[in-house]
């Protein structure tokens, strides 16, 4: 009977310090992960920051546009964008709302994300750069439709890295925000808008899609 007796609390205590080991090593893989998706926003941040500074001294001196250099910076933000989108994607899905520090995660992207779209606009004007820039329109209630859209963009988006997609949910309570629907007349979720000029909304197969980002300059895939 001792021997049962001892038994069953040698087995208590290791489940019991079992269970807290992994209370403890969820919270900190959790708080790691959070770190994570704060340093790349910051260095998106760096790098936005970095980008407009030189671009505006370079006009304030009256210079020559190094053109070839800014087209290849708008790429590297692009790609920094895309990474910080999939991290910032698998934390909502592994905390998300019940994180108090996932709200002020997504205002900080999403602001960054639209002055990579403002500066990446700059440079196509200025340099005729032969890229295409869509802001994608989603929000929380939209399901299948904006899923579909998603996969799509997605999908073209590998063709040809000269697409560059910024994502922004609509719903997010930011001046931004309303400042931009209000500029394209966002009245329909999802929404695209292409070149910063044309604003495209229903679509729902792969050759909608197409046809709208072909709209402008022409992917490698049109």
């Amino acid at each position: 009977m001792k021997k049962s007796l001892k038994t069953h609390l040698i087995t208590f205590t290791i489940t019991t310090f079992v269970f807290f080991l992994g209370i403890f090593l969820g919270m900190n893989f959790e708080t790691s992960k959070t770190s994570y998706v704060e340093t790349h926003y910051e260095e998106l941040k760096r790098m936005v920051s970095n980008s407009e500074l030189e671009f505006y001294f370079i006009q304030i001196m009256q210079a020559n546009m190094p053109c070839d250099y800014f087209i290849e910076e708008s790429y590297k933000l692009t790609k920094e964008s895309d990474a910080l989108a999939i991290k910032l994607s698998d934390y909502e899905n592994s905390r998300g709302f019940s994180d108090p520090n996932w709200l002020g995660l997504k205002h900080d992207y999403t602001l960054s994300l639209v002055k990579n779209w403002i500066f990446v606009e700059k440079i196509r004007g200025e340099c005729n750069a032969n890229y295409t820039t869509i802001i994608y329109f989603y929000d929380t209630e939209c399901a299948g439709a904006c899923e579909d859209l998603s996969f799509y963009l997605s999908y073209y988006k590998k063709k040809d890295k000269r697409l560059m997609v910024y994502a922004l949910q609509s719903d997010l309570d930011l001046q931004i925000m309303n400042l931009l629907k209000g500029a394209f007349n966002i009245t329909m979720i999802p929404s695209l808008v292409v070149n910063g000029d044309e604003k495209f909304v229903n679509l729902s197969s792969r050759e909608e899609v197409k046809t709208a980002v072909c709209s402008s300059n022409g992917m490698n895939f049109c």
